[in-house]
């Protein structure tokens, strides 16, 4: 699958003529016929092949019980056919979102440590028992995440970042925003403050305050070294 496009979808297909209000719901006019979700992939699958989705992939790779129930096919009702059982909506955060994160930030959420903060993110973009067309994502309309009623989910922030919308899967919608939708009460900044950022695994000099004194007793042991091979410089 190529880069996602700047358009709104509906199964896959452009729609053309958005948002057309009705006395009973909200028409959206397509560009082709709707047809079945391609290969039955179910979110997880459809994710895990769109580029844009990389780092989100990663990170839900790391989260066995949520790809799981990414990967749940719902059940079909054989009198009906209609499907039953799990219905999600999945809000997931493209290449752009992440890499408007201070680099030290997204190394953080990279570290075990960080797991439990990782986790919340992605259960907040998941929405349960819910299937959430762009059409419905309006103002004051909230829904409620794996996370619980508490937070819940404010739909018109998602809408607001949305950059291809209402791809149909097999067990829900999968919709792709620019901007990272986080929980109320998770501060990224702080993931790196206390320390300056995480521990890098290649040696840098550091100067500013950094951890109390210790960026500037850095800097100074740095000049002190400089200061000597000048000396020793002058002398030849």
């Amino acid at each position: 699958m190529q880069a996602l496009p700047k358009e709104l979808f509906a199964n896959a297909q452009p729609i053309i003529n958005p948002d057309i209000g009705a006395s009973n719901g909200v028409i959206q006019v397509v560009q082709n016929v709707m047809t079945l979700p391609a290969n039955g992939d179910t979110a997880a699958a459809f994710i895990a092949a769109v580029p844009a989705a990389t780092t989100y992939n990663r990170f839900l790779n790391q989260n066995p019980d949520l790809r799981t129930l990414l990967q749940t096919q719902p059940n079909i009702n054989a009198q009906t056919g209609v499907p039953t059982g799990d219905s999600l909506t999945v809000i997931v955060p493209t290449e752009e979102a992440w890499a408007a994160l201070d680099p030290k930030i997204l190394s953080a959420l990279g570290t075990p440590q960080q797991a439990t903060t990782v986790t919340s993110i992605l259960q907040y973009s998941i929405v349960r028992d819910l299937v959430i067309y762009r059409a419905a994502m309006n103002s004051g309309v909230t829904a409620t995440t794996l996370l619980g009623t508490n937070p819940p989910l404010q739909l018109s922030q998602v809408k607001s970042s949305l950059t291809a919308s209402d791809f149909t899967v097999t067990n829900g919608f999968v919709q792709f925003v620019n901007t990272l939708v986080l929980p109320p009460g998770i501060d990224l900044n702080a993931l790196v403050q206390n320390q300056g950022g995480p521990v890098s695994n290649t040696l840098a000099i550091t100067t500013g305050n950094v951890g109390g004194n210790q960026g500037s007793g850095v800097a100074l042991a740095a000049s002190i070294f400089l200061a000597s091979i000048l000396a020793f410089l002058l002398l030849i």
